[in-house]
């Protein structure tokens, strides 16, 4: 399970990780920026799980109880995700077999 959780985050491989450019220093990020580009980025790794699972909203929200509005908020990166939310969702996105 903690693999399949580490999937929805972005920064599981750190060797995967963009390099900086060595021509130019880009302006640190806030942290404000830096937790607002986690949340849309945490999203739409959710986003595309749920889509390459055939899911929809509706369908996703059933199985782990969490409201179909809040959901869709989470994958626009719009609403900060729970870790309790968090593991439900990898739960059900990533479980060998879906009941629908």
């Amino acid at each position: 399970m903690q693999n399949d959780l580490l999937s929805i985050l972005p920064f599981c491989h750190p060797h995967e990780a963009p390099q900086p450019q060595p021509t130019s220093k880009p302006e640190p990020l806030t942290y404000r920026q830096q937790l607002r580009q986690l949340r849309r980025t945490i999203g739409q790794n959710i986003h595309q799980a749920r889509t390459q699972k055939r899911l929809t909203l509706r369908q996703l929200s059933r199985a782990t109880g969490i409201p179909e509005h809040k959901l869709d908020q989470y994958e626009l990166g719009k609403n900060e995700i729970s870790i309790e939310e968090l593991i439900s969702i990898e739960h059900h996105l990533h479980s060998r077999s879906y009941c629908h």
